[in-house]
């Protein structure tokens, strides 16, 4: 309208290329020569940005894009996209910038996380880093994640990344207040079907995607949830549980949308509030169509019983294979009767579990984040011989330990 040529970059899955940008650039269109069609948002964004500079470089230094990769490592590692092809290249040199620690604000974020540089894992943005970063709009306050990426003032990237991880407390909270909420109404309503669909004006629809990931793991289902803030328009978030792709399921209800979109687990949606209430019949027959052809199960394997003396020989070779995500997943070990010499359970709510294996001599703390030690397979019992399943990993401090998967 105002006459100005725009340019939309995107990696979701696209219904339509209707749009009436200048250019529309996402590796998914159906008409797309690209050869790598994983990237993530960020990443179209790098490419778009590579494309500039080989056709003119405006005065910036040669070279000088790279140190761009450590936006794009966080991105890559956080959206859950396949870490094979060019994003396991991104990710790979992503993570190398991130730990030449150029940006004060990313710099004042891990003195605040107290995680150091050089010790900086893909674990480390997944699950302490990109989550902070999207706290921040999830919470309305998106300008704050801005403004810390950005700074070149050392006092205020401390003062931003301290407001960050308060932001991100607020966060949890909320999303475990909703997910509350939510168990509390299925308990009184239980869910028949194969898909729960759930909603609440009140609902705030940028966490969403965190509660319904949530209950998606809790209860083995697809999960519809939404919210709304202002307007007829009612926004929500999805995630599956069981292995169905979501926008397969929405395209099965495809009328019911204003809009749709995502990747095979997850995705986001908007509807009218005049159709919200037939929402969940709709999607239940979708998903019931979908499942009737058979989703093949996921296959698990152990790569090879591992003893607690070769859990450091083991992490030397692993890292030549990380980073681990999305379709490079950590490999997974048996060791077999280990002996859990003591448990605790540590963390605000007292809702991780901490324990010491031994055998033979040999201690290996273990490591699960929201488990408790009677939640799996076989209960844990201090001074008892347990199956372990789990990847290998280093801790906090440099030192080699156990990701607890299960106990068998």
């Amino acid at each position: 309208e105002k006459g100005i040529d725009i340019i939309v970059t995107d990696h979701h899955v696209v219904q339509t290329l209707d749009n009436p940008a200048l250019a529309l650039i996402n590796p998914k269109r159906p008409d797309s020569s690209y050869p790598f069609d994983g990237l993530c948002g960020a990443g179209v964004a790098w490419k778009l940005v590579q494309a500039i500079l080989i056709k003119d470089r405006n005065g910036f230094p040669d070279g000088q894009e790279k140190w761009f990769l450590d936006l794009v490592g966080i991105a890559t590692l956080s959206d859950m996209v396949p870490l094979v092809g060019e994003n396991r290249m991104l990710a790979h040199f992503g993570l190398k910038v991130l730990k030449r620690n150029r940006r004060p604000g990313f710099a004042a974020l891990l003195r605040v996380l107290k995680i150091r540089p050089s010790a900086l894992t893909e674990d480390d943005v997944g699950f302490m880093i990109g989550p902070r970063i999207n706290a921040a709009s999830r919470m309305d306050s998106p300008d704050v994640a801005a403004k810390l990426l950005s700074t070149e003032d050392e006092v205020e990237a401390t003062v931003l990344a301290k407001e960050l991880n308060h932001i991100n407390d607020e966060r949890k909270g909320l999303v475990a207040a909703t997910v509350k909420e939510a168990n509390h109404r299925m308990l009184e309503n239980p869910v028949e079907g194969g898909v729960i669909v759930m909603g609440n004006p009140k609902w705030r629809p940028g966490i969403l995607g965190l509660v319904a990931n949530k209950l998606a793991e809790a209860h083995g289902k697809p999960v519809f949830l939404w919210g709304r803030e202002g307007g007829e328009v009612i926004r929500g978030s999805v995630r599956s549980g069981d292995g169905t792709s979501v926008v397969e399921i929405m395209s099965g209800a495809t009328d019911m949308f204003e809009h749709f979109g995502g990747h095979h687990a997850s995705g986001g949606f908007s509807v009218l509030e005049e159709k919200v209430h037939e929402l969940a019949a709709r999607l239940t027959r979708a998903h019931e169509t979908i499942r009737a052809k058979g989703v093949p199960l996921e296959e698990i394997i152990l790569e090879r019983e591992l003893s607690l003396p070769e859990v450091r020989f083991a992490l030397r070779d692993l890292n030549r294979l990380a980073p681990f995500g999305e379709g490079n997943r950590k490999p997974l070990f048996l060791f077999p009767q280990v002996r859990a010499a003591r448990t605790r359970m540590f963390g605000k709510q007292g809702d991780h579990l901490d324990v010491s294996f031994e055998s033979n001599g040999e201690f290996v703390s273990g490591i699960s984040f929201f488990y408790a030690p009677d939640t799996f397979i076989k209960p844990i019992i201090p001074g008892e011989l347990a199956n372990v399943v789990g990847h290998v990993e280093l801790d906090w401090r440099g030192a080699p330990r156990i990701r607890i998967v299960d106990v068998i």
